[in-house]
């Protein structure tokens, strides 16, 4: 949550993947959809994945 994010924002005011291999903008361009890496773990060993990543939205929102 501190340090990694789902995509890189460029200078050039575009996007690349980071901890999401890929990303598509469904429902009207209302949801995402990301493919997450799975070659990324945290400091303490743990795998990242889709339920990480969706306790870490969690506390943001």
């Amino acid at each position: 949550m501190l340090y990694g994010s789902l995509v890189h924002y460029n200078q050039d005011s575009t996007f690349s993947p980071w901890l999401a291999k890929s990303w598509t903008i469904t429902n009207q361009e209302k949801a995402n959809m990301f493919k997450l890496r799975k070659d990324v773990t945290f400091s303490y060993g743990a795998k990242f994945d889709a339920h990480s990543a969706k306790l870490n939205w969690d506390v943001i929102l």
